[in-house]
């Protein structure tokens, strides 16, 4: 059960905080509502200052809750009854409205449950109703809802921290009333479906403000960080392929051929000047009969090679 505070008053508002829980006095009577006299309970702007518009969320033990509204007093609590258009009509969707009434009217439906969505935000499901419907916003009206699967937006809702009661009418229930309206109670467990939690298995906790779970900044941010890292693999491995792909078209050289040594025919620096001519023989000339020739060379045309 979530740390609710007996001797305080709490404003129970829509999921945005803009429109709050009015309860009113059992005053009203009408053709169509199965509980003569009732409070109206609804849906108004909200105002911090309006009675109208405290709650006391009193824990009856460690499932249930009861709801009793200052304006409506101590001895009034938030239940549903059915809203029948004409007497031959049966309970349906939509029927099923909450109002506020004494515990002897409403008996096993002045007990509420109270599950959290995976955003932080509260579901309200009656004991009378059973795990199978929600209080659903439906405009300015409130009316319970079999629609619970797809965590509706209409279905969350808030509960803000008000002053302190400071009233001993509000300060306990008589145990005979919870007796009688826990009498017919079949303890069984919602279906558990991955949108909701129920508040028994829940940490204690503040009441929500409604800023659970993870943001759609947080949840975009993480998309990008993945996708930054798939490209950059992605880069790393085109700039390999690349490369990989230039080494193997670059044309191989064979290395030079290596020269042995052992086969190679050193002449002595001194044979060499043995062989050298110290002085050119005159034999090896002769006079060419051109007027103004030279010395033309006649012999041995390997010599110099």
């Amino acid at each position: 059960m979530a740390n609710f505070l007996k001797n305080r008053w709490y404003r129970i508002s829509n999921e945005d905080g803009g429109l709050s829980f009015v309860g009113t006095q059992t005053v009203l009577t009408d053709q169509t509502t199965s509980i003569q006299p009732f409070g109206a309970v609804f849906l108004r702007l909200t105002n911090a200052s309006d009675p109208e518009q405290q709650w006391q969320v009193f824990p009856v033990n460690s499932t249930y809750v009861a709801f009793r509204c200052r304006s409506s007093g101590p001895d009034a609590y938030m239940g549903t009854t059915t809203d029948f258009k004409n007497s031959a009509d049966a309970p349906v969707a939509g029927n099923t409205k909450p109002i506020m009434s004494n515990a002897t009217n409403l008996g096993l439906s002045m007990l509420w449950k109270l599950g959290v969505w995976e955003d932080g935000n509260y579901w309200l499901e009656n004991a009378a109703n059973g795990t199978s419907w929600h209080l659903n916003v439906t405009g300015g009206f409130l009316t319970m809802s079999s629609n619970i699967t797809d965590s509706p937006e209409q279905q969350k809702f808030q509960f803000r921290q008000q002053d302190e009661i400071n009233d001993t009418g509000y300060s306990t229930i008589d145990d005979s009333i919870i007796a009688t309206a826990t009498s017919s109670i079949q303890e069984t467990k919602a279906t558990s479906t991955p949108q909701r939690t129920s508040i028994d298995d829940a940490d204690d906790a503040a009441p929500s403000t409604g800023n659970g779970g993870l943001s759609e900044g947080a949840k975009i941010a993480i998309g990008v960080s993945i996708g930054g890292i798939f490209l950059i693999a992605l880069v790393v491995a085109l700039v390999w392929y690349l490369k990989r792909r230039k080494k193997l078209a670059a044309p191989i050289l064979a290395d030079p051929p290596k020269v042995d040594e052992a086969k190679v025919d050193v002449v002595p620096h001194s044979e060499l000047e043995a062989k050298s001519p110290s002085e050119l023989d005159s034999s090896h000339f002769i006079r060419a009969e051109l007027d103004g020739g030279g010395p033309q060379y006649r012999g041995n045309p390997t010599m110099f090679t």
